[in-house]
């Protein structure tokens, strides 16, 4: 066979193709492999992954890590040569659905686009375990540990946007809920404090009476031998996202809050006040030089307080500036500021006296924050230290048992809700990530228990694409790893998974003695006991989560799927089909905020958006037909969504 001329040409051209080409990518990859290792804690995905961290076969198809940054490459019109960019884009995502972001993966050396490749427990300092969940969704609560070791869990927020009188106490023995007296007032946004004598002060928040959203300027005291709440007195000055410090002598210092229930608009208030147990009452401490809301107060060791950050006015005029208050002149003076404007922040006192300083935001310029500094009390100075992994705000932070400082939760813009956190090791002065929660988590609520646990509550998370959020019945501790994590064995069964709603359901968990059994239903109801029923009253596709406890804390956890059919084809309900629309697309501002137009059917049917008997003259159909903006962003909702509502009000807009 003869070759033409030029054949050997080619075949040399093609070599020299193919040899560039591959020392190119090779050393493209080198690169990027380091890049990795130094932005991330020295992870080792060069070495162990090569290509395959984007590309499944190591080559051409993009695993769903590689589609994502082929996606933010593409929409945000970023190099492809500037892998490193692309990243930073995503590292908060879960690209592979493992139940880890991307940045944990990769500073953990796991495959962020291989489902099947995750961090293991052993790399872990700490895990995280169920514990039996809370009677009722809850988040803007509080928590506080009572002398028996007991939890006490006050208040908050639940479903439709309501605040809760309703308390709960966490027996750490059985890691289980139980109820205990209600408070006289709902609230949110209040604090719950231990006292020297053993009860607990309830101060400020916002609430009221049945559905009230106002200022609270009663205050109360549980007591746990009793589990009753009782009046003990009156703040000199309504507020609500204030903080109360127990002082050395045993008084409680209240500082800052906001005037108003909105806090969005609320300006800070600068008159501190200081409860005495002996006298029963409030008395006013001083002023702040600086009004100021959503800061932080800790007690330093000489008995002085630190405060820090906050804004002076809803979620702007975010402060950078600090001071202290001293109990023995009654007065306060500013310090140095710290390095960064914070709201949303949080302060642990370390052991050797010192103050970390950890994340939130300004809300302008830096939406999150992942800096950290640290507070010296001998010069009154602020000094940077090693950086969170994760920019955070509104997260929890523990000071543990061996001196380190757990952090956990939080969110990001987007919202981006983490389920990550990480352990400050005080001897190296670095950020470690540590195992992470069953959910991502913002405004819930953590206190250390007796036992060095950690307990974590409640608080509102992101469900996908759905729009709004999802109030959480949730609740885990924090541990140490242990070597013996055997879990309790369980066999589950159910009646039936299919049937028209109303659907009842009968559950059976067989576990042995000395096993807690708890259910999730799927419709944010819950469960306890090894035999349960529950009716499913809407239509939809449910989850369900029985969870066995054994006595050492050990989960074992089962999921099954439940589907209720509609009773009726076409047929509107309010509960099941009005409902969720209200709580997603409009009581973020109506109802929360304290306009209270959509807070139920009542409220639809007083101000005339609904009329049952004239379902024509119901504002909210002439609000579809004329567009006329009557309620801000209802001409907005989705057409589905509108159908849906108009479809009610024409069925007759009955409560059903």
């Amino acid at each position: 066979m003869k070759f033409p001329q030029n054949s050997f040409l080619i075949l040399f051209i093609f070599t020299v193709i193919v040899f560039f080409y591959n020392v190119f990518f090779a050393d493209a990859w080198e690169q990027f492999g380091d890049s990795i290792g130094l932005s991330y804690q020295n992870s080792k995905l060069n070495e162990k992954y090569d290509c395959k961290v984007c590309h499944s076969d190591g080559e051409k198809n993009l695993n769903p890590f590689g589609k994502d940054m082929e996606r933010v490459i593409k929409t945000e019109k970023i190099s492809a040569n500037v892998g490193m960019l692309a990243i930073k884009w995503i590292e908060l995502l879960d690209s592979d659905l493992d139940g880890y972001t991307n940045i944990e993966e990769l500073s953990l050396s796991t495959n962020p686009g291989d489902k099947d490749d995750f961090p293991s427990e052993a790399l872990f300092s700490g895990v995280f375990r169920f514990t039996g969940p809370i009677s009722e969704p809850r988040y803007l609560h509080a928590v506080t540990t009572l002398e028996d070791g007991r939890v006490l869990v006050s208040g908050g927020l639940s479903k439709r946007y309501k605040p809760l009188p309703s308390c709960e106490l966490f027996d750490p023995q059985k890691n289980k809920f139980v109820k205990t007296g209600s408070m006289k007032y709902t609230r949110y946004l209040h604090t719950s404090i231990l006292l020297k004598d053993g009860k607990i002060l309830i101060v400020g928040g916002v609430g009221g009476k049945g559905s009230e959203k106002k200022l609270i300027k009663e205050v109360e005291l549980y007591n746990p031998e009793t589990g009753e709440f009782s009046l003990a007195g009156f703040l000199n000055i309504p507020r609500q996202g204030h903080t109360a410090t127990l002082l050395s002598d045993g008084r409680v210092l209240i500082v800052g809050g906001g005037k108003e229930a909105n806090y969005l608009k609320a300006k800070g208030v600068s008159k501190l006040e200081v409860y005495d147990s002996k006298k029963g009452k409030f008395e006013i401490a001083g002023e702040l030089e600086i009004p100021r809301q959503f800061h932080t107060a800790t007690l330093l060791n000489d008995g002085r307080v630190l405060v820090t950050g906050g804004s002076q006015e809803g979620l702007k005029a975010t402060l950078s500036s600090t001071e202290v208050y001293d109990p023995k002149t009654n007065k306060i003076y500013s310090i140095s500021p710290m390095n960064n404007k914070r709201i949303g922040h949080a302060a642990v006192l370390l052991n050797d006296g010192t103050v970390l300083i950890i994340g939130g935001s300004d809300y302008v310029s830096i939406p999150r924050i992942k800096t950290a500094e640290v507070f010296d009390p001998k010069s009154n100075k602020f000094t940077p230290t090693d950086s969170l992994n994760i920019p955070r705000v509104d997260m929890e932070a523990i000071l543990l048992d061996d001196g380190n400082v757990l952090i956990a939760g939080g969110s990001m813009k987007g919202p981006v809700f983490h389920s990550s956190a990480e352990v400050y090791d005080y001897k190296t002065k670095r950020f470690n990530f540590t195992g992470s929660m069953s959910v991502g988590r913002d405004t819930f609520s953590a206190v250390k228990l007796t036992d060095g646990r950690v307990l974590f509550v409640g608080g509102a998370t992101k469900e996908g694409n759905r729009p709004g959020f999802k109030f959480l019945t949730i609740a885990e501790v924090y541990r140490k790893k242990i070597n013996n994590n055997q879990k309790p064995d369980v066999n589950v069964s159910i009646d039936k998974t299919e049937g028209k709603a109303p659907l009842k359901i009968s559950f059976n968990a067989k576990v042995r003695d000395g096993i807690e059994c708890f259910w999730d239903f799927g419709d944010d109801c819950t469960g306890e006991g090894e035999k349960v029923e529950h009716i499913y009253l809407c239509p939809g596709d449910y989850k369900v989560t029985a969870l066995a406890i054994d006595e050492k804390g050990n989960n074992t956890i089962k999921s099954f799927n439940i589907k209720a059919t509609p009773a009726a084809r076409n047929y509107v309900s309010f509960n099941c089909n009005i409902e969720p629309i209200l709580d997603n697309r409009c009581r973020i501002c109506h109802g929360f905020f304290g306009d209270s137009v959509v807070d139920s059917y009542k409220e639809l049917v007083s101000s005339s958006l609904v009329l049952p008997e004239n379902p024509k003259e119901s504002r909210l159909r002439m609000i579809n037909e004329i567009k006329k903006e009557i309620l801000p962003g209802f001409n907005s909702l989705p057409l589905e969504e509108l159908k849906l509502i108009m479809d009610w009000i024409d069925q007759g807009a009955r409560e059903n």
